[in-house]
């Protein structure tokens, strides 16, 4: 092909993106592979699209173990969709303690252990698989008759169980029958299906990934049971245990979007839920407490509903120092409109205080949902400004113990005078307009 060989390299990248094939501005892996085939000039562009997002099922992990060796390189994200049996218990949402003996968990459990055995091979290769290099993406995934509909959907629709039954928890037996993966450096575990993780397994899993920067663990809400009582000690561990040492990111967030709309959809009609979800208390205060010991190491934090600020920041030892932490997201049940504002000045005056601890701080949210209602506090340090703002559908003036001591804050470690600015929204039932910065 001398006459393709002489265009410019430039030229000859823009024909390779105008073949890439697209659908609303993702990038499609049908036909990659053929045009990967073309000749050795073709193949690094196209393979490296290829091969650097993976979906993987128990079927294709054979395949997956023999065919990408020399790619190992160009990968950079796996997703593992375990394909679960419906025929499991529909009250394992019921039990005290973790189901052992459904097909599903066999079936998780057997899917993991194949993908580990096939990574571990991946890390003797540390030229083109570096240690921490590789996101490790896992979710439970429904059946297939029900895939066109719901499998890639990020969150349920409102009564899904009342059609197909509740919530499945998924507990294999990961203990310490893992091997250790060291080319897993970020993991990420979301509410993708029915199929929900118990913090045992979490926990298992985590203990085999030594060398991970970043985890984002977002467990389901229980409408129904198990009692948050049962669940709540296992979030300890996970947290306290089973996080590497080396964590630098940390997202943690239960679901309440669908909370919400199930709550709603029950008022509505009776048809939509088998059951009355049962209302949202707040999370344990233990939770936070380890929680907060645990993220003095971290860069960035966020946690959504598993724990409450309140806890978190009543925790602070005046001995710690975030000496890395740069931002920090949490929700608080005390934003909403029943409590007193008070309660509020109390909250964010102990954020201020923990800010103190926290020198390389940058960003600080703490944040409430609920129903059509929504309140934020920020505080922004940026090379232009430092800011504490107030926004939400509940009209609140920070009080001047809120101010004193977010400037001092912005003294030290800014250099800096503090501006303060509020801003009032309407009531809205979507909660993205309010939480994102202006």
């Amino acid at each position: 092909m001398p006459q393709w060989e002489r265009l410019p390299a430039e030229i000859r990248y823009a024909v390779f993106e105008v073949l890439v094939p697209r659908e609303r501005g993702m990038v499609l892996k049908h036909g990659l592979s053929q045009y990967s085939l073309v000749c050795k000039d073709w193949q690094p562009f196209f393979e490296k699209r290829l091969y650097r997002y993976l979906s993987l099922t128990q079927d294709s992990l054979h395949d997956f173990r023999r065919l990408v060796v020399r790619q190992r390189g160009l990968v950079k994200h796996i997703w593992l969709e375990i394909e679960l049996s419906d025929d499991g218990c529909d009250t394992c949402l019921v039990c005290r303690q973790p189901p052992s003996r459904h097909s599903h968990h066999s079936n998780a459990f057997q899917a993991i252990t194949r993908l580990w055995q096939a990574l571990t091979s991946w890390d003797r290769d540390q030229v083109a698989c570096p240690p921490g290099s590789l996101t490790l993406e896992i979710s439970g995934q429904f059946p297939r008759h029900l895939e066109p509909i719901f499998r890639y959907r990020r969150t349920l629709p409102v009564g899904i169980d009342h059609l197909y039954g509740q919530v499945h928890c998924v507990s294999p037996d990961c203990g310490s029958h893992l091997l250790q993966v060291q080319v897993v450096g970020c993991f990420v575990l979301r509410r993708q299906t029915q199929h929900a993780f118990w913090p045992e397994a979490v926990a298992g899993l985590l203990h085999s990934l030594p060398n991970l920067g970043s985890v984002t663990y977002e467990p389901w809400w229980p409408l129904h049971s198990p009692p948050p009582a049962y669940l709540d000690p296992g979030h300890c561990r996970v947290i306290t245990e089973a996080l590497p040492k080396a964590l630098r990111e940390l997202t943690l967030s239960e679901d309440f979007e669908d909370y919400h709309s199930a709550r709603r959809a029950y008022s509505m009609s009776r048809t939509y839920t088998s059951h009355r979800p049962k209302l949202m208390g707040a999370p344990d205060a233990a939770v936070g407490q380890a929680l907060a010991e645990r993220s003095l190491r971290l860069v960035r934090l966020s946690a959504t509903n598993i724990v409450d600020a309140q806890d978190f920041f009543a925790a602070v030892d005046p001995a710690w120092v975030w000496g890395s932490l740069t931002s920090l997201s949490l929700t608080s049940h005390l934003l909403v409109y029943k409590k007193p504002c008070a309660h509020v000045t109390c909250l964010l005056v102990q954020a201020g205080v923990a800010a103190l601890q926290m020198p390389q701080l940058k960003w600080m949210s703490i944040w409430n949902v609920t129903g059509g209602n929504a309140c934020v506090f920020s505080y922004e340090a940026t090379d232009e400004h430092t800011m504490i703002k107030w926004r939400g559908t509940r009209h609140m003036r920070l009080d001047l113990e809120v101010a004193d001591v977010w400037s001092r804050v912005a003294e030290l470690y800014t250099g800096r005078d503090l501006t303060i600015g509020t801003r009032g929204v309407p009531h809205t039932q979507h909660y993205g307009s309010t939480l994102r910065p202006p």
